[in-house]
């Protein structure tokens, strides 16, 4: 049994047995481990293989999944997202099958229980030998966690993963790469985090306009899916007047913290190394290059608006490390208009205006943004050029989608107005932080792009009678954009 939950996740993976016997070990180590433990601490091997068939079944069912929602396996950074699928099970359950998901579960501990009561034990074990055990085991993991870090790293890089985590999972199975990729990222964190280019070197600013840039959830242009501009008409009237293109994103579907990350501190996978995965699980644990700290060191009040759980991702402990003076969470909004339990992108242009308001200094007010947050509802009406996604039965909430869009581009709309009529010629960044993850949509239309859109924009920038040139920029890439614009 145990076999068959690892032959399960390896086969997802793509993973063959043609591997140098060393990796096939290391792959190995948890699945099988797993199983001695089990036996050992309780004498009842029927039940270690059915725990780990569970276990490694289930995980293979998960990595399935996130393949076809996210493009992407699982990774090691996910493990620090476990206890959000118990606090937020609607950013996870529905794209497994709820139903599903809770029966499945449910099964496994009813087989489980009666394995345990029908079946008695093949040898005897006592609680001191199963706490020894138990023991034993959590000392063989933090001597592999927490021993010789750089010995483990140079081995690992020895095997020369990608960096791919779609590729490296096939080449070495998907323990394998969790282990490698994991191991790395904690022996070069430290060394990754001292030789971070600090951002806007260079940079003067002659006078101190107020900025806002806005992480538009899971926005990008929708008439690159054939619609017409009037479906954003202030996105298009805003990029018609200042920098515009598209913008490549690490991600896709999910994982905004990578893009989050990216455009905060200038730093890509280059400089961040495997930890681009999850920036925040602990590359920031310490304060980060940012540009909320350039524009702190220069006399800006600096505020983040996220208006939802802050513990999610660790934002309350992350964004003032990131050089945030202020966070607002979604308490501030508890007398707010509500979309699909989230807080309306009008919402928090209100709070925008309201900082402005009150202003006392320049601002640099981040949002991010939640109304076009998934998953969205099937079935709802489709423009025309659309109807191959209802004809091929490939609905999987399009139109839900378009219509959240409308918030995000009403937002654009009055945060435009709210800079104009400050009168110091402000600037407003605007992107999306990834695709929506729409694949069934996207399979039928033949869209299989992964880049998002953004655009950088100031009240007394000149309109000509053609929009300026595209310019296509990776994430890491905006923050000096947006300083290079601001010193214009």
């Amino acid at each position: 049994m145990t076999l068959a939950g690892w032959g399960a996740a390896r086969a997802v993976a793509g993973a063959g047995l043609n591997r140098p016997v060393l990796i096939l070990m290391h792959d190995g180590l948890v699945p099988l481990g797993t199983f001695f433990v089990i036996l050992m601490a309780t004498g009842r091997p029927l039940l270690a293989g059915a725990i780990a068939l569970g276990a490694f079944g289930g995980f293979a069912f998960a990595d399935k999944v996130k393949r076809a929602v996210l493009r992407e396996p699982i990774v090691f950074t996910d493990m620090s997202e476990v206890v959000e699928l118990f606090r937020h099970p609607q950013f996870y359950l529905p794209f497994a099958g709820t139903g599903r998901v809770i029966a499945g579960s449910g099964l496994v501990v009813a087989a489980y229980a009666a394995i345990l009561v029908a079946f008695r034990p093949v040898f005897l074990v006592s609680a001191e030998w199963s706490l020894s055990i138990l023991l034993a085991t959590l000392a063989l993991i933090l001597f592999w966690a927490k021993g010789p870090l750089g010995f483990w790293a140079r081995l690992l890089r020895g095997w020369r993963p990608n960096g791919d985590p779609l590729i490296d999972a096939r080449r070495f199975g998907p323990f394998a790469m969790i282990g490698c990729y994991g191991i790395i990222a904690r022996a070069e964190r430290q060394t990754r985090r001292a030789v971070a280019p600090a951002i806007g070197l260079g940079i003067k600013l002659a006078q101190k306009p107020p900025v806002i840039l806005v992480q538009s959830e899971s926005f990008f242009d929708v008439a690159r899916l054939g619609l017409g501009e009037e479906t954003l008409p202030a996105y298009h009237a805003s990029r018609g007047a200042g920098q515009w293109g598209r913008l490549s994103v690490p991600c896709w579907g999910a994982n905004t913290t990578r893009t989050e990350f990216s455009v905060l501190t200038g730093l890509g996978q280059v400089e961040a190394g495997y930890d681009i995965l999850n920036p925040y699980h602990a590359f920031t644990d310490r304060p980060v290059t940012s540009l909320a700290r350039f524009f702190k060191n220069r006399g800006y009040r600096t505020v983040c608006i996220h208006p939802f759980d802050l513990s999610f991702y660790g934002r309350q402990r992350v964004m003032p490390l990131l050089g945030f003076d202020e966070v607002i969470g979604e308490g501030a909004f508890a007398s707010a208009a509500g979309r699909r339990g989230y807080v309306t992108d009008a919402a928090v242009a209100d709070m925008v205006a309201d900082l402005f308001a009150a202003a006392d200094r320049p601002l640099f007010v981040f949002v991010i943004s939640m109304e076009n947050h998934g998953p969205w509802t099937q079935g709802m009406a489709l423009p025309g050029p659309l109807q191959i996604v209802r004809n091929a039965n490939a609905d999987d909430g399009l139109g839900d989608y378009l219509d959240t869009l409308r918030g995000a581009d009403a937002m654009i709309a009055r945060l435009t107005a709210v800079l104009r009529q400050d009168g110091r010629n402000g600037l407003l960044g605007f992107y999306g932080d990834h695709m929506p993850s729409l694949p069934r949509a996207f399979a039928a239309l033949g869209f299989d792009e992964r880049d998002t859109d953004y655009f950088l924009w100031r009240p007394k920038m000149p309109i000509g009678a053609q929009p300026p040139p595209r310019q296509d920029i990776s994430a890491e890439a905006l923050p000096h954009a947006l300083l290079t614009m601001l010193q214009s």
